[in-house]
């Protein structure tokens, strides 16, 4: 009854479709086999709610073979697994692991070094450009040597530490077997010895939900001060104006130029645009989801690519002075209202980017 995979081939690509098929039977079975496929690290396409959760693709045949076939699509470069878990409903059960690497478009020749298990890269990274889907596309070496990257250090075996590729299969908890236990919630997220979880109840509260569960879907609320840009604004009232290496300041409407030596650009509202090129140019959103993996041992994940909102526009008022973490937090409840969204239901994690005010 051992779970057997027929179709799953190497040279998967990230963003690219995976069918797979796996089959397991049973001479020995009366009433039938039953077949589940947990895809770990791969959440429901049509998802909408705060917390996805992994595909599961459950078979039953009332002969002496199942087969469970179905379609995915990894979205993130790394490892993953596969479990398939076999029953002929009698008592009988059996439990595979499959394990998938998935590619980034244009590593033809795996030269991104698989895996690690931790967030942080072994490797001078700090402001390092990279890109989520393709590797080492052309954009990188241009803007990596143009904010003083080394272009020799750029091309060196120590660069490619960047591209190591992450160990999803921290997702995939240990087997326990076919029988399942469950008593109060566990004020560890993974057992004695690890993070203490507060705030758990055995009631469907928000807190204990959080803290546990795959594919928990991000929302990020850019913020910020349009009327900086206003003739007649006191210097002395002026917001944060912002700067970055990946200059997406440059293409916002709410920003100025800051002249010096080499001339650049600044803006006193985050946009939508610019949270966009940060996700997909700076690596910093994948490296805080995979930190979320490895201290939470797996237990918790987010969705790699968060919901970016509408610009959330805030007044010029002096008590922006007093606190600046209280001013910014105040109007997002009913701002998210007003689009539609319920915080908890919709989203596990609402992450604010301002400029200071």
């Amino acid at each position: 009854m051992d779970p057997i995979i027929s179709n799953l081939f190497g040279g998967l690509v990230v963003g690219g479709p995976v069918a797979v098929t796996v089959s397991s039977g049973s001479a020995a079975s009366k009433v039938g086999l039953k077949l589940r496929l947990t895809f770990y690290g791969v959440a429901p396409s049509d998802c909408v709610q705060s917390s996805c959760g992994d595909v599961v693709l459950e078979s039953f045949a009332a002969g002496s073979t199942v087969q469970g076939s179905t379609t995915v699509t990894y979205p993130r470069a790394g490892r993953y697994i596969i479990r398939a878990q076999a029953s002929d409903m009698m008592g009988g059960w059996a439990s595979k692991d499959f394990d998938v690497l998935v590619r980034k478009a244009g590593d033809t020749h795996g030269r991104a070094p698989c895996c690690r298990t931790t967030a942080n890269i072994i490797a001078q990274q700090l402001g390092r450009p990279i890109d989520p889907y393709s590797f080492r596309p052309a954009w990188i070496n241009s803007s990596a040597t143009a904010v003083g990257w080394d272009w020799n250090y750029l091309m060196g075996s120590e660069d490619l530490e960047a591209e190591r590729l992450f160990d999803y299969g921290l997702l995939a908890p240990v087997e326990t077997g076919p029988v399942t236990t469950t008593t109060c919630p566990d004020s560890y997220l993974a057992g004695p010895g690890s993070p203490t979880v507060y705030g758990v109840s055995a009631t469907p509260t928000v807190n204990v939900y959080s803290n546990q569960g795959h594919a928990k879907r991000v929302a990020i609320l850019p913020q910020g001060f349009n009327w900086a840009t206003n003739p007649g604004v006191p210097f002395s009232q002026m917001p944060s104006c912002v700067t970055h290496w990946t200059s997406w300041t440059a293409d916002s409407p709410y920003g100025r130029t800051v002249f010096g030596s080499q001339p650049s650009s600044c803006s006193f509202t985050c946009t939508p645009e610019g949270v966009e090129q940060l996700v997909t140019q700076t690596g910093t959103f994948d490296c805080w989801a995979e930190s979320v993996i490895e201290n939470t041992y797996g237990r918790i994940s987010f969705l790699p690519d968060p919901v970016v909102l509408p610009i959330l526009y805030m007044p010029q008022t002096a008590a922006a002075d007093d606190s600046a973490f209280s001013y910014s937090e105040a109007p997002i409840y009913d701002y998210m209202q007003g689009l539609g969204h319920d915080m908890q239901k919709d989203f596990h994690t609402v992450l604010v980017l301002s400029p200071r005010p």
